[in-house]
This record gives structure tokens, C-alpha cells and sequence, in this order.
């Protein structure tokens, strides 16, 4: 298997749930291949990824108000940045609850979101301009000033396919937000492949600054900087990743017992170093 980045050759790393994953010789990366690449996105993010747990969420929509006032802070960051809002395009925008954040602080907010019933949240009830489809499928005469893919990227069957259209979507001197997880991270080599992020079909690229630095250069983006996102998730989200992989833990199984002890609604910040942002902009 070649690098989907930069198309050198790769070397086996390890398994995870039957999915082979590899690393690139030149420029590190680390990806796996979905094994229905048609279906993909459809079978993957289907309803059970943001309401049946597990890999995904027990109930997103729980969430809201933690996701918004990520938004919110984003949009703090990004003001140190960029000079003034404009139109943002949030890919991957769910049920719209980041989004809103950053139209609070006054972006002109759209979305893209695959799961159908998402993206009617984020219209019916937020009120939000945001389609049903994938990147590759959103067309739009508008230009925008901001792309956000936050815990996106690394879900991407062919990020150098998304990186082409949203260059062609930017407009002179557009940024892009990233938000992913670092497999170079001190939490990620502890666990090695039971870090909870090797997660495949759901996640299929993972990256480190490095990579992620090398992949956007490869697309006439400049580094602007980059930070660790201050996330919290609620318990019952926490819960139930741990649950997810308390498998691989028999020797510790007694766990789901003290687990329980805590309210599902109470908010705990987001526990490792395992997740970063970083901010590119396009060369004019």
C-alpha cells in the first residue's frame, strides 16, 4: 500500500479490528482503507455513529451547549489570526452545534454534513444554512474566507481529494482549521494500538504536525499556528469510549462498576495531549 498523502511506500504497524494499518517510510503518516469505499460514508455515519455509542457518540445532541462553546472558543482563537469574519464552511457540522458557536461571534455560517438527520437539526432547530451530502458532493457559487474541519480530516476516505476542492472554494488568502489527533502524541505511544483513536472504519488517517504540516504545503498552504483545544465531553460520552474498549482491558473489567457511580450529564474536560488544532492559510 502507498501513502494516500504522497504516494511513497508504506510499512505494516499493526491491527486493529481486522484493519491493517500502515505508515509511510518519507513523510510518516499513519492510514488504514476503508473496505467498502462506496458505501463508506453512508454505513459509517449512519444514525448508530452519533446516538448508539461505541466508537461514536451514546447521544450527540447531548452534548450542545459543551459543542457550541467550542465554537465559541475557536472563534476567539481565530480572531487573533484572521483580521476580520466572513463566511465560514463547517465540513463535518453534525447536528450544527460548533457552527452556531462560531456565528455567535459573528461569522456567516454554512455547513455540509453527510448524516441526513444532522443536518435537518441543524436547519430545523438551529435555524442554520446546512446541506446533506460529503465535500466532495457540496457545490456552492460562494467563496469562503474559513474552513473548519474539526475531528474531520482524519475521517476522510482521500484527504488530497478534499484539500483540491476546498482550494477551490477559498477565497485569496482562506484559512483552514484543523482540528485532529496526534499518533506521535505521549498518550498515543503509551497505548500504543489501544490508543481509543485506532478506531477504524470511523478513522482512517492519523496524523501528527508533521504530516498534517507536509499535507497542506503539498496544496500551497502556510503554516499560521497551532494550539491544543480546550474540549470537554460530557461522562456519559466518556463513559461509553471507555466501555468501548474495556475489551481490550479483561484485567481491569471491575471498572464499569465505578464508571456507573457518575451522573451521565456532567462535564469533565477533554483528559489527554492527544489532540491539537492548527491553522493554515492559502498562498495568495
Amino acid at each position: 500500500m502507498n501513502c494516500v498523502i504522497c504516494q511513497k511506500a508504506t510499512k505494516y504497524v499493526f491491527a486493529v479490528d481486522d484493519y491493517s494499518i500502515f505508515e509511510c517510510r518519507d513523510c510518516g503518516h499513519r492510514m488504514t482503507r476503508p473496505k467498502e469505499i462506496k458505501s463508506h460514508v453512508n454505513k459509517t455515519y449512519s444514525d448508530n455513529y452519533f446516538f448508539c455509542g461505541g466508537a461514536g457518540y451514546p447521544n450527540y445532541l447531548e452534548e450542545k451547549s459543551l459543542l457550541i462553546k467550542h465554537g465559541y472558543r475557536y472563534g476567539n482563537i481565530l480572531a487573533k489570526y484572521i483580521r476580520s469574519q466572513g463566511k465560514v464552511l463547517d465540513v463535518g457540522s453534525a447536528a450544527g452545534f460548533v457552527l452556531r458557536g462560531l456565528i455567535d461571534v459573528g461569522w456567516e455560517g454554512y455547513g455540509v454534513e453527510p448524516n441526513e438527520t444532522m443536518a435537518e437539526h441543524a436547519r430545523n432547530r438551529l435555524g442554520l444554512n446546512v446541506k446533506t451530502g460529503t465535500i466532495e458532493s457540496f457545490q456552492s457559487e460562494k467563496k469562503f474566507d474559513l474552513v473548519c474541519l474539526i475531528q474531520v480530516i482524519a475521517h476522510l476516505v482521500d484527504p488530497n481529494e478534499t484539500l483540491q476542492i476546498l482550494q477551490k472554494i477559498l477565497s485569496k488568502g482562506g484559512f483552514i482549521l484543523v482540528e485532529t489527533w496526534n499518533y506521535r502524541s505521549w498518550t498515543a505511544k503509551s497505548f500504543g494500538k489501544l490508543w481509543h483513536e485506532y478506531s477504524p472504519p470511523s478513522v482512517l488517517h492519523w496524523f501528527c504536525p508533521e504530516s498534517l504540516n507536509y499535507l497542506f504545503s503539498r496544496f500551497n498552504f502556510e503554516f499560521v499556528a497551532r494550539g491544543r483545544p480546550s474540549k470537554k465531553i460530557i461522562w456519559k460520552h466518556a463513559k461509553s469510549l471507555i466501555l468501548y474498549n474495556i475489551n481490550k482491558f479483561p484485567f481491569i473489567s471491575q471498572i464499569e462498576k465505578i464508571l456507573t457511580t457518575i451522573p451521565d450529564k456532567f462535564s469533565i474536560p477533554y483528559p489527554s495531549e492527544d489532540l491539537f488544532w492548527s491553522l493554515y492559510k492559502l498562498k495568495e
